[in-house]
């Protein structure tokens, strides 16, 4: 398709504008025109979505003849033209393009509401324009040749234009790596690793990017028992995950120790005798076992 339009200034210029598309691609556009001094020749430049350029012109020039001629990537020619137009008002204002722009941008996976993601999604775009550009986190425009991804943690924005006009955008902020969390047992443990009292596990939770969404309260370890785990998981705003665990060992009964036994029993005056009882603990075991006659000695 091939749409064109001209408008004469008081200035003693003439502007004109073409929208033209082609799957192989416009390569030159050449309008020639007559505003009232004679037949003249043009070559448009492309910019913002069509093809203009402004030539010389009588001061505010009513009727302009001119032919616009369109040569695509395969060397075909198409032609458009009027034999004149009148700039009613003389406004100075190029006609609105007869031509519009169907360009569309896919993004998949959709990117959330809260922007943030922990890779880049495949942005994609189509268009029937002749031209279909793409700009990656503000850099040079390009020719777009197939889906986007990008790489690196921060924010993106993955820009697209076409030649008739058309222009969309999709931003959002790439988070890839996880939080990070850390726990702390209170009170400590004793030097054998075992507790005697009720443990409380503590998380502490960041993350420099997106942010830390969810950090586990406290979990409290009470009941006896070995090799038990209190755990914990941190979540950010991009949905990355940390967990880590505490291994607890709880032991809050007393070791049993059975009445003791002499042997010989009954024994001679004078004679040894060999005192002995069992000392059982069914959770962290027996460490160590004192025996003494009469008072404690505290040992």
């Amino acid at each position: 398709p091939i749409a064109a339009g001209a408008v004469s200034s008081a200035d003693s210029t003439v502007q004109f504008a073409v929208e033209a598309d082609d799957p192989s691609g416009i390569v030159r556009v050449v309008v020639l025109y007559d505003a009232g001094a004679g037949w003249q020749t043009l070559d448009l430049a492309f910019a913002d979505g069509r093809w203009q350029g402004a030539g010389p012109a009588p001061g505010g020039a009513a009727t302009v003849r001119f032919i616009a001629q369109v040569v695509d990537g395969a060397g075909n020619v198409a032609v458009n033209g009027s034999k004149g137009y009148t700039n009613v008002g003389d406004d100075g204002e190029l006609p609105p393009p007869p031509i519009e722009s169907d360009l569309a941008v896919t993004v998949t996976p959709e990117v959330p509401a809260s922007g943030w993601v922990t890779e880049s999604p495949v942005v994609e775009a189509t268009s029937s324009a002749a031209v279909l550009e793409v700009s990656v986190d503000g850099g040079d425009w390009e020719p777009y040749t197939g889906p986007v991804t990008v790489t690196g943690d921060g924010p993106h924005t993955v820009a697209f234009r076409d030649s008739l006009g058309g222009a969309d955008a999709v931003a959002f902020d790439l988070d890839g790596t996880a939080p990070t969390i850390v726990a702390s047992v209170d009170p400590g443990a004793e030097p054998s690793g075992w507790w005697t009292s009720p443990v409380t596990v503590s998380f502490t939770c960041d993350d420099v990017l997106s942010g830390v969404v969810t950090c586990p309260d406290p979990v409290v370890v009470a009941a006896a028992g070995g090799d038990q785990e209190g755990t914990g998981e941190a979540v950010d705003a991009a949905g990355n995950t940390a967990s880590t665990s505490v291994t607890v060992d709880l032991d809050t009964t007393a070791p049993t120790v059975s009445p003791p036994v002499a042997d010989p029993s009954p024994a001679d005056v004078g004679s040894t005798v060999v005192l002995s009882a069992d000392v059982v603990d069914a959770l962290s075991g027996v460490d160590a076992a004192e025996a003494f006659v009469g008072d404690d000695p505290g040992v």
